[in-house]
C-alpha cells in the first residue's frame, strides 16, 4: 500500500502545472458565487444638486475633453 501511494505522489508530482490548473479553474471560478451579501437601507437627506467635473486633463497636443454634470436623486428618477 505504502508503495503504491509513493508512486501515485511520484506521478502527480511529474505531471506539468497546467495539468493543476486546469483542475482548479472550475473551483475558481463557482468560488464567487458563495460570497456574503448584505442589503443596507441608507437614508439620505435630500439636498441641492451638485456640479460633477468629470475629466482628465494632461500634457498632450490633444483635444482635451471634460465633461460637466449636475448629480441627481436616485429615488426620485427611478420612482
Amino acid at each position: 500500500m505504502k508503495n503504491s501511494l509513493k508512486t501515485l505522489f511520484d506521478r502527480l508530482r511529474a505531471l506539468p502545472p497546467v495539468f493543476y490548473l486546469g483542475r482548479l479553474a472550475p473551483l475558481a471560478l463557482l468560488l464567487p458565487l458563495w460570497a456574503c451579501e448584505d442589503v443596507v437601507e441608507l437614508d439620505l437627506a435630500e439636498g441641492r444638486p451638485q456640479l460633477v467635473v468629470d475629466g482628465f486633463i494632461d500634457n498632450r497636443a490633444l483635444p482635451q475633453t471634460i465633461r460637466l454634470t449636475l448629480t441627481w436623486q436616485w429615488a426620485r428618477r427611478c420612482a
